[in-house]
Formats: C-alpha cells, sequence, structure tokens
C-alpha cells in the first residue's frame, strides 16, 4: 500500500489468484496520493516543432523540459512536469526499476527545481513527500532502530496514558514500535496531512462500523490506505478512500462508468468495505489476518499460511513485505490517532464530513445545482468525489449527492421548481452510412467511452439507420456540444483535402510522435482525429484514424517522401527503411500485401531490405 517499504524489492512476493480489494497482484499496490484540490496531473505537448515523447522512465527528459519551462516563465508547465517526474518517481519505488534509479538524486533535484526556479505559489507537490515518506520507512522498519530524546518523551506519555479502548487486539512487539516510532517522527511531514484528513471522515465512518456490528477502529485503516484521500488512485486501479480495485468494488456493488465512480464515494465505499472485512474475518477467524487478507488477497495469504504452517499473522515469514508490514503500520497509525494529544496533535473538531444527502435520479449540471441552492461549486464537487463529470450521471437512479448540512431542504425546494430541461436533455442522433465512433464523439464533443457507456455499447460498432442518445449540456458552463450540434461544426483539426483516411492498428513499442512522423501529420492532428487528450497514451492493438496528406505533401517527415503517380490509375509512396523494419510490418502500416511490395521493388522471397533503403509501396490499402 502507500506506506510500503518500496525501495528493497528482495523479499519474496506472492502472487493473490483471488479477486480482492486491494490487487490482483500484490506488487501492484501501490498509491499515488494527490491532494483534494489538486488537478490531474498532464503534460502539455511541446509547443514547438520538435515533438518529444516523453516515455515513462524518461525522467531526465521530465526534469530538462521542466527546467526549460521555467526559463520561459510557463510555470504551470513546469508544474505538470515535475508532477509526473514524482509520479514516475513514485511508481518505480515499487518495482524493479528502483534497483537503477538515483531515488534521493532526482528527489532532490525536483525540490531544487521547486526552490529555486518556482514562483512562491508553486510548492512541491504531495506525490513527493509520500515518495520520501516511503524511503524513510525502510530505516524504521528494518534497520537498526535508534530512540531519540524526543522518541523517549512520546513513549513516556504513551505508557502514562489510560483511559483509551481499542476494539481490535493491538499488540506491542518489535514490530509495531517501530512502525509508531516511524509515525512519530514524521507526524509533522505526509502523516501530519492524512490525520488531519482522517478527521474530517472518522466521525461517521466510526459510527457505520459500530452500527454495522464491526470494531469501530477498523475506520481507521484508511490512514495507511489512501490518506483518506478519495481521489487516491493506484497504478492496479485500485481508488477511493479503501482503495477498492475495478472489480471487486462491482462484486460490492460500487458501480462504475465513465460518470460515476462509487469506489470514491466516501460513505458507499464504507459501506462495501464493511461487507469485505466481514468476510474476511469470517474466513480467517482472527482481525491481524484478516487484514493481512485485505491487503494481499484471501488465496495468498492462504497459500502463505501454508507454506509457513502457521496459524497467526505473526508466525508468517514469507509475506509480500507489503504485508508483513501492513499490520504494524496499521496498529502504529491507530495507536497514534487514538492519542494525538501524546503527539502534540490536534484533530480539528470543526470540520467533519455531516453532510445532508439527497438521492437523484435526473441529469442536472453541477453548477446549476450550486447555483440553485446558493453553495460553491468547488465545494459541492469536493464533497461529491464520486461524481466525475460536470453533471450527475445520466440515466442512473439513485446517485448519492451530498450537500453541506442544512441543505437539503433547499435542494428540494430547488428541485421542484427546475424546468424538465434543465433536468436533462439528450439528442437523438441517427447513425448515417460511414458514421464511426470517433467522429460523433468529435462532433458533439463527448468523449467515445461516454457515448457507448449511455447507450449500452460493448464496443464502437454502429450500424447505419438506428440511433444514438448524445447527452448535450445545457448552459454555457458545459460543453458547448448544442452549439456544434445546432451550427453543424466540426471542432477539432480539420481533414486537409485531397488526404487518404488510413486505419493504422498500434504496434507494440509505437509511440504517438513515431506515427505522427511516419504519415507526415502532427500529433495534434492524431489526437484530434481520434479525440484523445494530450495526455492519453497509446495502447497496443488499438486502431487510429489518419488522414495523410497527397499531392506533394511529404508522407514521413523524416523518412519517406511521396511521389504521385498520374500516368495510371496506380499511385506509389516511396518509403525509406528504417531501423528495425521488415515487409510484414511496412506492409500493414499501409494496407497492402508483402507480395505487392515485393513485386513493385523486384524482390523475390530470398532478398533483404535494410536501413536506408528506399521502397516502393503500392498506393490503394486500407
Amino acid at each position: 500500500m502507500m506506506l510500503s517499504a518500496g525501495c528493497a524489492s528482495k523479499v519474496k512476493t506472492i502472487h493473490s489468484d483471488s479477486d480482492h480489494a486491494k490487487t490482483e497482484n500484490a506488487d501492484d499496490a501501490v498509491l499515488y496520493i494527490m491532494d483534494l484540490e489538486d488537478d490531474p496531473i498532464f503534460i502539455e505537448e511541446p509547443q514547438d516543432e520538435i515533438e518529444i515523447e516523453i516515455e515513462s522512465s524518461n525522467i531526465d527528459s521530465l526534469l530538462n523540459l521542466a527546467r526549460s519551462a521555467c526559463e520561459s516563465g510557463a510555470f504551470e508547465r513546469a508544474d505538470s512536469l515535475l508532477k509526473r517526474a514524482a509520479l514516475v518517481l513514485n511508481r518505480s519505488n515499487e518495482t524493479a526499476e528502483s534497483e537503477w534509479l538515483p531515488l534521493q538524486d532526482y528527489i532532490a533535484e525536483i525540490i531544487t527545481i521547486y526552490a529555486d526556479l518556482m514562483p512562491p505559489e508553486f510548492s512541491a507537490p504531495e506525490e513527493i513527500s509520500t515518495l520520501i515518506f516511503k524511503l524513510h520507512i525502510l530505516e524504521s522498519l528494518f534497520d537498526e532502530l535508534k530512540i531519540s530524546a524526543q522518541d523517549s518523551v512520546f513513549l513516556f506519555r504513551l505508557s502514562n496514558k489510560r483511559g483509551i479502548v481499542y476494539d481490535v487486539p493491538v499488540v506491542w512487539n518489535e514490530r509495531v514500535r517501530r512502525a509508531t516510532l516511524f509515525f512519530m517522527r514524521t507526524r509533522k511531514g505526509a502523516f501530519d496531512r492524512w490525520l488531519t484528513r482522517a478527521g474530517y471522515y472518522l466521525p461517521v465512518m466510526e459510527q457505520m462500523f459500530a452500527d454495522s456490528g464491526l470494531p469501530r477502529n477498523l475506520a481507521y485503516l484508511p490512514i495507511i490506505e489512501s490518506g483518506f484521500n478519495p481521489h487516491a488512485t493506484s497504478h492496479a486501479r485500485a481508488a477511493g478512500i479503501w482503495q477498492f480495485i475495478p472489480s471487486t468494488g462491482r462484486a460490492y456493488g460500487l458501480r462504475q462508468n465513465y460518470w460515476i465512480d462509487e469506489r470514491r464515494d466516501p460513505l458507499k465505499s464504507t459501506e462495501a468495505a464493511i461487507r469485505y472485512l466481514r468476510k474476511l474475518y469470517r474466513d480467517f477467524g482472527d482481525w491481524h489476518l484478516a487484514l493481512a487478507a485485505y491487503n494481499c488477497g484471501e488465496n495468498g495469504l492462504a497459500r502463505t499460511m501454508r507454506r509457513d504452517n502457521a496459524i497467526s499473522y505473526w508466525e508468517l515469514k514469507t509475506l509480500p513485505k507489503e504485508t508483513f508490514n501492513y499490520v504494524p503500520l496499521y496498529l502504529g497509525s491507530l495507536i497514534i490517532a487514538k492519542n494525538p494529544d501524546v503527539f502534540d496533535f490536534t484533530f480539528p473538531s470543526e470540520n467533519i464530513f455531516d453532510p445532508d444527502i439527497v438521492i437523484v435520479n435526473d441529469c442536472i449540471e453541477l453548477s446549476t445545482i450550486a447555483k440553485g441552492i446558493e453553495v460553491p461549486l468547488d465545494t459541492l464537487r469536493r464533497m461529491n468525489p464520486h461524481i466525475l463529470h460536470w453533471c450527475t450521471p445520466p440515466d442512473m437512479k439513485n446517485v448519492n449527492l451530498y450537500l453541506p448540512k442544512g441543505k437539503a431542504e433547499a435542494y428540494e425546494t430547488f428541485y421542484s421548481e427546475l424546468p424538465d430541461d434543465k433536468k436533462t436533455r439528450f439528442y437523438r442522433y441517427q447513425i448515417q452510412s460511414g458514421d464511426n465512433m470517433i467522429a460523433i464523439a468529435r462532433r458533439f464533443r463527448v468523449p467515445v467511452d461516454a457515448l457507448r457507456d449511455i447507450n449500452r455499447m460493448k464496443n464502437n460498432q454502429l450500424t447505419a439507420g438506428r440511433f444514438l442518445i448524445i447527452p448535450i449540456p445545457v448552459n454555457e458552463s458545459a460543453p458547448e456540444a448544442l452549439t456544434a450540434i445546432l451550427n453543424s461544426e466540426q471542432p477539432g483539426r480539420p481533414i486537409p483535402q485531397n488526404s487518404r483516411q488510413i486505419i493504422y492498428q498500434v504496434r507494440p513499442g509505437d509511440n504517438i510522435s513515431r506515427i505522427a512522423r511516419l504519415f507526415g501529420v502532427t500529433v495534434r492532428d492524431i489526437q484530434s482525429w481520434n479525440n484523445m487528450s494530450s495526455s492519453q497514451h497509446l495502447r497496443a492493438g488499438q486502431r487510429l484514424t489518419i488522414y495523410q496528406p497527397q499531392r506533394g505533401q511529404t508522407a514521413n517527415r523524416q523518412t519517406a517522401s511521396q511521389n504521385e503517380n498520374n500516368t495510371g490509375s496506380t499511385q506509389t509512396i516511396m518509403y525509406t527503411v528504417k531501423a528495425g523494419d521488415n515487409l510484414w510490418r511496412i506492409s500493414t502500416t499501409f494496407g497492402v500485401t508483402v507480395d505487392s511490395i515485393r513485386k513493385n521493388n523486384n524482390l523475390s522471397e530470398e532478398s533483404t531490405i535494410k536501413p536506408g533503403d528506399v521502397l516502393t509501396i503500392p498506393r490503394g490499402g486500407n
């Protein structure tokens, strides 16, 4: 989890094949936390003509680009690049990549850029403090532990504290002591912020556990799961305060689609966690084992117990390092959170999650609701992290909407007076021959995923004559799809005149810059034609629509040139062979057969090609 000892990846890891709440693979359970106020991290495309494709491992490129952005005054772009670098470091910290990455040097470099080159309003992201937190945890949990004078003061206060009741078994052994000391030493860093967020959600969550008959202290588990951040996401796709992966979230009734992710719903996800923890306790009959299973999966834990011939958590020796530390970290965080005065910490009692809850069955813009009940839009969004976009989900019933305390009555009045055309508006579009989902999504400015979801489609296949339901925003604060419809506008990059359409299938190792150069277009052209965001990555097998320029324009800006042959019906492309090319790859790129390439270039079946060779490619493929 977030507090994994990620630098040392030499402890044997056991993979779980169960469908559990954390991850399909114990190595993948790593969190990268963003503050509640943070926007999603993205990288803007470089504005110069040299397009740079940033691979996930190329941290040096990210830092160099960030420095250049600072020098040119593009501080927002620099901030995005530095956050991306922090995210990459965070991921690498949990994999074998950490053995070659100079993590401490990179962290120091990021902090230096923020301190020396960035304006005061930009500060190092939480990803960095979280990473520092992870790097230091090995010192406390595995190395020889030296107790400082300050540690002794805290431990003395703790030993003399009376009247604190725990309803989960709390042990005090060397592993728990190390975890507790680690948190004590870092209470003014990341852990301090996590406890502050815990104070916001804990009162209602503790009550939910008590009402369910489970120990109230289990409500403290998200401290080490997500830092009580509903926006927390792992690269294993676990999300929300309780870090459910998609399959387990669905199994416990948490709906997930383009419009909503109830794994991020503070109360519904807690209800699901209660059900899952109850099931694990029934399976293992021990809360420490149940918590370990929550982290690494039921099947993985059961296999470890059989292999180690163990009946308790503390007897297990071959757990994944993360699960080996998981229960001690939970108990250490619980001890500190239940004794805040011992550690000079105070929970902010005036700011707790105590909302009015209304049930929404219509599609209504959040900005319309906020204005109607006189609540800041940012407040409404912050209280409803499960609502992913600009409106409550269309075509869904019983969606929780959380409002500031005392606003339920104002909402009922607002809703009763709301005109029908402000609740939902959909455009019924009849599919035309030649239509495709990408073009329709681009026209109406609605993501393809949203179109598929609202129309309950499993893929992008269309049938002419049938209808698509298109969600349409109705005021200026939402995307301007309605204007685009009425004016028949085609947003995005225009299709070049005298161009031919190519459907290109992405191969392993491809990147968007290489594909753009191959067909003589720009990265932004490809992104626009395929309704892609600037931060969206390609995946092998993905199909891209590309409009390749003709009549004298270059087919490939660096390696290919186009030669129009108007003497007959056949047109050709002159293509320069690159390293790694073979006839099959070239034939599939241009939608022709290998035999046709051989025929056009007088190649026998034994002939080979090498970088620098120029091939005549017949025009006319798909």
